[in-house]
């Protein structure tokens, strides 16, 4: 395979990542500058990443007077001609506007989505009929994940529903009780939620789904999970907190972080692979991950 033709994991230093395709470009947002903000990078094939610096800066969203972490998990999303960025700081969950993939972000909420409790991991899905839903992990004894309609004009959240818990003594429950990052999306009028379970700092760390009829649930966990694991023989550890996004040219990839190497979890490191919906006889269509790899992949259509 001509290397000209092929990329190879991991791609930047990040975590959490998540990747926005607009005007012929793919953009690129993590947990990478936790003290300052986030740094976007920019490529046109996805695989040669170029840092266009900081996108958002600390000084310019709203900041909690308490500790607890530093800016995590962005998330990014064209609406009405406007980009919106969903962040977490100090474990709340703000939104930032701008006009360009690029920033800078402004803060859009003058406060935080929830004021009463500690949350993270923000993901928005709009529905074919324009209704949107946020789903996010409470941060309250474990991480747990919920769901809610979702107003953007107004940042109302409505009646949250408890929808993932991390399960004791499965593959769940090797390092706390995690549920987090969720990502969801609907195929064949199914619904998908993704998650990562287990500590990020375990090698365990890994991602599953689960499958409903509705937005809210109830979700029911696919049997053979977990879907993006570990992978020791060839040193991959810590395979987590993902996006899934399609090419121009029409191809599924999981994007996801993992750790630095078998002894050591930072800096993390993006990675992306190929994922499918694979039909089946019965039953809804299966998603499918084709990695974590650490070799050469023909680059994205």
């Amino acid at each position: 395979m001509n290397a000209k033709n092929t990329y190879t994991n991991p791609l930047a230093v990040g975590a959490d990542p998540y990747i926005l395709q607009h005007d012929g470009k793919y953009y690129l947002y993590s947990t990478n500058a936790v003290n300052d903000g986030y740094i976007v990078y920019e490529s046109t094939d996805l695989a040669n990443w170029e840092d266009k610096g900081l996108c958002l800066r600390k000084e310019d969203v709203y900041m909690p007077a308490r500790d607890g972490g530093g800016f995590w998990a962005p998330e990014v999303y064209l609406i009405d001609g406007r980009f919106y960025l969903f962040y977490t700081v100090r474990e709340n969950i703000g939104v930032a506007v701008a006009d360009s993939p690029l920033g800078p972000f402004k803060k859009y909420s003058e406060g935080f989505l929830f004021p009463d409790h500690k949350a993270i991991d923000a993901n928005l899905f709009i529905d074919d009929d324009g209704k949107m839903y946020l789903y996010y992990v409470k941060v309250e004894h474990g991480n747990h994940i919920y769901g809610a309609e979702f107003d953007l004009k107004t940042l109302k959240v409505g009646e949250p529903v408890h929808l993932i818990s991390a399960e004791r003594n499965t593959w769940e429950d090797k390092d706390c009780l995690v549920s987090e990052g969720p990502c969801t999306l609907k195929h064949n009028g199914v619904y998908y939620l993704t998650f990562s379970c287990n500590h990020y700092r375990c090698q365990d760390y890994g991602v599953g789904y689960a499958v409903s009829d509705s937005p809210l649930g109830p979700f029911k966990r696919y049997e053979n999970n977990p879907i993006l694991f570990k992978k020791p023989e060839e040193g991959i550890f810590g395979t987590g907190h993902h996006t899934l996004m399609t090419s121009a040219g029409g191809e599924m990839f999981i994007v996801y972080h993992r750790h630095q190497s078998q002894t050591e979890i930072h800096p993390r490191m993006v990675c992306m692979d190929r994922c499918e919906f694979v039909k089946q006889e019965n039953g809804c269509d299966v998603l499918v991950v084709h990695g974590p790899t650490s070799t050469p992949q023909p680059l994205p259509l």
